[in-house]
């Protein structure tokens, strides 16, 4: 019996030799008979507000402003940064509104 692996046939991932016959065990990410295939990591959509980016390792998120998290999951609180300066500040998803006390516009 040959060592099929001696040919490093598995492109991302593990293998084992067995009898006439080798298996790849790939890394997230990789699939295909010799880890040769890029999984699309966005097929999914996992990014709820933002754009999913497709990496060799899974993915990544671009969140939209106003979102943050692995997935852009979770709303920024902008009212944390105090920006209605006349005013009382409202979070919201995504974003904030200002509440301008009597006598202010904007």
């Amino acid at each position: 019996d040959m060592n099929e692996c001696d040919s490093n046939p598995c492109k991302h991932g593990r293998y084992v030799n067995k009898v006439g016959r080798y298996k790849c065990t790939c890394r997230p990410g990789w699939t295909g008979r010799n880890c040769e295939k890029d999984m699309d990591g966005c097929v999914q959509k996992p990014c709820q507000h933002g754009t999913c980016v497709n990496k060799d390792t899974g993915y990544s998120c671009i969140c939209f402003p106003g979102w943050t998290g692995q997935n852009c999951q979770q709303d920024l609180n902008e009212c944390m940064r105090s920006p209605c300066q006349y005013g009382r500040c409202v979070n919201q998803d995504g974003g904030y509104k200002c509440t301008c006390d009597p006598g202010w516009t904007g």
